[in-house]
């Protein structure tokens, strides 16, 4: 809907980005049958998914659980859109904390070999800073070695939904 009036309002949505989170549902062994007629609209340019939470789909089952639920994320996000996998940034975050050596070594190369892996959303920012886990794991999340900040990609996005959002608001 908000793609539409976007559109409709004149914003070049070439310049928009749309991301969907499954803040209410959480990751599942299959997703979710509105969820995915959402995702199927390909409108959505990054999915946000908690793998946690949840042992049939977070580490707290052991990776074959994460690996296997993210992989049918994987099948449901189609390229260019990208998956992020959400984590919890400590032991206290959430169930299904992933040690930071282990994340390294087992689920990021895995995860990495989908084409539409975006990089790793954490919850949550106070945990994360108390246990310094996005530091821990920074330079092991990206397919490549840039870095790209949260700050800079907020920096980029903020003006431009503003921007698109008082067009709507006006129309």
């Amino acid at each position: 809907m908000l793609v539409l009036l976007l559109v409709h309002s004149g914003v070049n949505v070439e310049f928009v980005q749309i991301s969907g989170s499954s803040f209410c549902p959480q990751c599942l062994t299959f997703p979710i049958p509105y969820l995915g007629k959402a995702i199927d609209t390909k409108l959505f340019d990054y999915i946000f998914v908690k793998f946690y939470n949840n042992p049939s789909c977070s580490y707290f089952g052991g990776p074959k659980a994460l690996l296997g639920s993210s992989d049918k994320w994987v099948g449901l996000v189609a390229s260019p859109n990208l998956l992020f996998v959400g984590l919890p940034a400590a032991p206290n975050a959430g169930e299904g904390y992933i040690p930071p050596e282990i994340l390294i070594r087992r689920v990021l190369p895995h995860a990495k070999q989908a084409s539409n892996y975006g990089k790793v959303m954490l919850w949550y920012t106070y945990r994360d800073v108390k246990n310094d886990y996005s530091d821990q794991i920074s330079f092991s999340v990206n397919k490549s070695n840039v870095q790209v900040s949260g700050a800079s990609v907020s920096n980029e996005i903020y003006p431009r939904m503003s921007k698109a959002f008082n067009r709507v608001l006006d129309y």
